[in-house]
């Protein structure tokens, strides 16, 4: 969440600039030589500032490890190609497809592995790559896999951040999606009673904000699920190392995913 603030921060501060300068050069005051080039100069100055802001913030992430490169080379059951922003894993199902959020400042690829899991258990996954590794900053995103591809049945997902932006789409295009699957994450906003909820965490997760996480049940739709991961912590549902302010798992990455995967295939089963 600090890291949404933080890009929140810098659209403040560029549109602030933009503003201010625009004042400068629009007002109905004149503006003489000396104060334009002196407006001029200071302009530069502050948009080679935000240019770095920008760039220093864009490279501050998660990176993923080799188990993700790995698991992108696909294997005998699992056809993996990429498209633009979208990582497709072809689990050979025709009619039910998931669509993933990656967690804020998380590379997306680093979700590899569950994609993979999934796919062998034979749904076909959509991995989205976000602005800023923000899915905030393009909620929307899984518009253009949804209109490129024909499934009867469509689910969405998302890790942590990814998670509130998922299930804010989710819930504007209710009439789209069978259900929302949300990994030690939470929704912001009422989710309709058409979609199946399902909320997934680890027992030792140090990143989930529990308060609010129980205080925002009450947006919750009539249809959900909730399943807790014995020993599994924050980190592990991607291959991107420890996150700061996360707990040590008390069952191995693989472990943690393949419990992963029986709970989403319970959220499938349960709608």
């Amino acid at each position: 969440m600090k890291y949404f603030l933080l890009g929140q921060a810098l659209l403040i501060i560029i549109f602030g600039f933009s503003y201010y300068i625009s004042r400068c050069f629009f007002s109905r005051k004149a503006v003489d030589k000396k104060k334009k080039k002196i407006i001029l100069s200071t302009a530069g100055i502050g948009i080679f500032l935000i240019f770095v802001l920008l760039l220093v913030f864009d490279n501050i992430y998660y990176r993923s490890g080799d188990i993700a490169k790995k698991a992108l080379e696909g294997n005998d059951k699992v056809r993996v190609e990429k498209a633009g922003n979208v990582y497709f894993f072809d689990g050979q199902k025709e009619d039910k497809a998931i669509i993933f959020y990656p967690g804020g400042k998380v590379d997306y690829l680093a979700y590899a592995p569950l994609m993979m899991k999934l796919a062998e258990g034979g749904y076909d996954c959509f991995l989205i790559e976000m602005p800023f590794q923000l899915a905030i900053f393009n909620k929307n995103a899984a518009a253009s896999v949804i209109k490129k591809y024909d499934y009867d049945h469509w689910f969405i997902a998302g890790h942590s951040l990814g998670g509130i932006a998922a299930s804010a789409f989710a819930a504007e295009n209710s009439d789209i999606f069978d259900g929302i699957i949300m990994l030690a994450s939470y929704s912001t906003i009422e989710i309709p009673d058409d979609l199946v909820y399902c909320s997934i965490y680890g027992s030792n997760d140090g990143c989930l904000d529990k308060d609010v996480y129980d205080n925002l049940r009450l947006l919750w739709p009539r249809e959900h699920l909730e399943v807790v991961i014995n020993g599994g912590n924050h980190s592990q549902f991607g291959d991107y190392g420890l996150q700061k302010g996360d707990n040590e798992a008390s069952v191995s990455a693989d472990e943690q995913l393949t419990m992963t995967l029986m709970a989403i295939v319970s959220c499938f089963e349960y709608d």
